[in-house]
């Protein structure tokens, strides 16, 4: 039985990296382009369904024997971009978007 080892190098961390954090900031564009209630679900269950994803090629690898080292490395490299970007992205929600929904009828004083 083959041992998959995993050596971060600067190309593999931008690969593992880089897709994170330009997907989440796609989503929270499309999700917050015209703010309404479901914003916040619209951003946040595609970013998780997309971090059960990049989380299973090291999930696979372990089952395969690659080791819990591996593994480790692997599940840090995919966690930290997305637990870094996420809350930044969460704080820069519009001031509408925080708050109840309310009409946006102007008052003209006429």
């Amino acid at each position: 039985m083959t041992h998959l080892t995993f050596s971060p190098t600067p190309g593999k961390l931008m690969l593992a990296t880089l897709p994170a954090v330009l997907g989440n900031t796609l989503g929270f564009y499309l999700s917050y382009r015209a703010p309404h209630l479901r914003a916040l679900s619209k951003f946040l269950l595609p970013a998780a369904a997309f971090f059960v994803l990049f989380m299973l090629p090291a999930l696979w690898a372990l089952l395969m024997g690659s080791g819990l080292g591996a593994f480790a490395a692997a599940a840090l490299i995919n966690i930290v971009p997305v637990a870094i970007a996420v809350p930044i992205l969460l704080g820069l929600r519009p001031a509408a978007a925080r708050r109840p929904f309310t009409s946006a009828r102007v008052n003209t004083g006429a």
